[in-house]
């Protein structure tokens, strides 16, 4: 059988195919959505990107068939994780590579991830903080938030929470929300830096506007305890809750709480049921302890009204 020849001409052709031009289009938008995705294994990817993935992989793996960088990174993605196609992660990662190769930040942070996490490729934390690193000198945030990890916990480089700190603020500055948090933390505790409850109150603001549960969380328990704010139980409520509906253990526990004891919200043993067996149902021990103090609470309340009426 004969070989088939990918010419320059077949390149420059199917660049112009207006399908292609559209393609690029669409997930240029989704693009950042979609890498950072890759992280918890495309759990969290929209039914948005989802779809667009099934209209437009034919047209990516051709495109990484001529060569295309954009087709390239984009279909590794769906054969990395599986998606829209039989998965097949070393050839994914294969198509990332060459991305990454040819500078592309966005891939770059990918071939880091995949080493540190074994996707497609052997685990290599010095690797994994070789490509985070030139992604990061390109001002990718994702990535300078990972070589902030990186620091802190010693992956691949020695611990540095000076430097920790200083990536976490890069990216928190570009509006990473996870960064936002962890620079939070680092105010809180003085990880890096100074402590600073002002700063610290500040970026987990930041961060919970942005949608960020773990700040979300701190924030509502500043509110709760009165710390570097005045004691609000309402906005302590509101926040734990966002943090609850994104399935935050710890918030749904407090919130739970907050509910028995009828603080910032109307007392409802009910619903505080419900946001311990939430907790408890993703293994949090805190929350099954609480149903079962609640259960064995039910049983003597049902006893002592049972006795009651025996004597009527």
């Amino acid at each position: 059988m004969a070989t088939k020849i990918h010419t320059g001409s077949d390149k420059k052709r199917i660049s112009a195919d207006p399908a292609f031009e559209e393609a690029r289009r669409i997930t240029a938008e989704d693009m950042r959505e979609l890498t950072l995705a890759t992280r918890s294994g495309l759990m969290n990817l929209s039914d948005h990107l989802r779809s667009i993935a099934i209209v437009q992989i034919k047209i990516w793996r051709q495109a990484a068939n001529y060569g295309l960088a954009d087709g390239q990174f984009l279909y590794g993605i769906c054969l990395l994780y599986g998606l829209s196609c039989t998965r097949n992660a070393k050839k994914g990662f294969k198509l990332i590579a060459k991305v990454a190769d040819q500078g592309h930040a966005i891939a770059q942070d990918c071939k880091g991830f995949c080493y540190e996490k074994a996707r497609g490729v052997k685990k290599d934390l010095t690797q994994a903080v070789r490509w985070y690193r030139k992604a990061a000198a390109q001002g990718y945030a994702a990535s300078q938030f990972s070589m902030g990890l990186c620091y802190f916990n010693g992956r691949g480089v020695a611990k540095d929470q000076i430097l920790a700190f200083k990536c976490y603020r890069k990216a928190a500055n570009q509006g990473y929300a996870l960064a936002m948090n962890n620079l939070a933390v680092c105010y809180s505790k003085g990880d890096g830096i100074e402590a600073d409850p002002i700063w610290a109150l500040a970026w987990f603001r930041k961060a919970a506007d942005h949608g960020n549960a773990y700040a979300q969380c701190s924030l509502a328990s500043y509110y709760e305890q009165g710390k570097t704010v005045e004691k609000d139980p309402i906005q302590a409520a509101m926040w734990y809750r966002k943090a609850a509906e994104q399935n935050d253990a710890q918030a749904q526990i407090h919130l739970a709480t907050l509910y028995l004891r009828g603080r910032g919200v109307e007392q409802d043993e009910d619903k505080a049921k419900l946001w311990l067996r939430k907790a408890a149902q993703q293994g949090n021990a805190s929350g099954k302890y609480g149903l079962e103090l609640l259960k064995k609470f039910d049983a003597k309340i049902q006893k002592l009204i049972d006795d009651y009426q025996s004597l009527l």
